[in-house]
């Protein structure tokens, strides 16, 4: 999800114009006033951009594919001092799940 704090942290003045045309070009799909869905590259109306935000198109395109699900790692990360205590686990049967 975008949000426009977002953008306008980024590109200041131009954040209302920025973010009209990319929701006319079909990059991102408002939700509320301040948020926004971003399109897939593979789903959006018009492929390329505009060309009044041609200067920008590397930081636009960094910012919108941050907000994309990305490939987790399978590398695992342990916090330092991990402390194994002796004890005993006791199960039983919880009254809700009968």
């Amino acid at each position: 999800m975008l949000q426009k704090h977002q953008v306008e942290s980024l590109f200041k003045a131009q954040v209302n114009n920025i973010w009209r045309l990319l929701t006319q070009m079909g990059w991102i799909k408002p939700i509320d006033e301040g948020k926004a869905i971003v399109v897939p590259t593979d789903q959006r109306h018009k492929p390329d951009l505009d060309p009044s935000l041609a200067s920008i198109k590397d930081q636009l395109e960094l910012m919108l594919s941050k907000t994309m699900i990305n490939p987790f790692s399978a590398e695992a990360h342990f916090v330092p001092n991990q402390e194994i205590k002796e004890g005993w686990l006791k199960i039983s049967i919880n009254n809700h799940l009968k």
